[in-house]
């Protein structure tokens, strides 16, 4: 989802420093000023970039199986829809 979101913000010839501040940008700029992409996935990437910086800490990433699904799910979602919204930006 990383890739794809700083594939969006170049794009938009932005150039964050960090993943932290992608997700800003792109919550600011893809989801809200262009409307490229609905609101549930900034909420989608925020939720994961939690669970990643959880797992640079903890033994556990994701709970279980059902975990993994809907993450895989979420992330191939996510990703159909940055498609979409690629084409618009050129």
């Amino acid at each position: 989802m990383y890739h794809a979101v700083f594939e969006l913000l170049a794009r938009l010839e932005l150039s964050p420093r960090s993943q932290s501040g992608a997700i800003a940008l792109f919550g600011k700029h893809v989801i809200h000023e262009e409307e490229l992409m609905d609101e549930e996935f900034y909420g989608k990437l925020s939720r994961y970039q939690a669970k990643r910086q959880e797992a640079d800490y903890e033994v556990v990433f994701l709970d279980d199986q059902e975990d993994a699904e809907r993450f895989l799910r979420d992330a191939e979602e996510f990703l159909k829809e940055a498609k979409k919204a690629a084409p618009e930006l050129q």
